[in-house]
């Protein structure tokens, strides 16, 4: 369903331009752990897993495409280059380490997916709070800013 994933690439940077960047990453975070928890753990369907796929393949796109564009909205632009660096190196680390961890989890728990649907979700709202706390210092508290 990784085609999915050009949407969610596309349409919400063309939203974000509108109603700001952050808003719609934060939007898009949400909505991608919500999915995890409240569609691939309780789903036991063809219909819901595909329906997962699907939806997840837009927000995972979004997150994706929107990550650099936060980096370059925030960055002077003589250091954009060594920030975009490091923040692909960290977010590099989390895609060479996840995988094999929810294949322990998942093989600790007998072959069930829901304690790697549940270390998913929780990543996605630890994620979600540090792009909040990070929209609050660089724009402030205010939800009518547009950052």
């Amino acid at each position: 369903m990784t085609r999915f994933s050009f949407f969610g690439r596309t349409v919400p940077n063309l939203i974000a331009d509108k109603y700001g960047r952050f808003n719609v990453m934060i939007i898009m975070v949400l909505f991608s752990a919500i999915l995890v928890l409240a569609l691939w753990l309780p789903g036991r369907s063809n219909a819901a897993i595909i329906t997962f796929a699907v939806l997840f393949g837009v927000g995972s796109g979004a997150c994706v495409g929107l990550g650099p564009v936060l980096v370059m909205s925030i960055s002077p632009m003589k250091e954009v280059g060594f920030r975009l660096g490091t923040v692909l190196a960290l977010a590099g680390i989390g895609a060479l380490t996840s995988p094999p961890i929810a294949g322990a989890i998942t093989a600790d728990d007998g072959g069930s997916y829901v304690y790697t649907c549940v270390f998913s979700g929780v990543n996605f709202f630890i994620c979600l709070v540090g792009i909040i706390i990070l929209r609050g210092h660089v724009a402030g508290w205010s939800l009518t800013t547009k950052v």
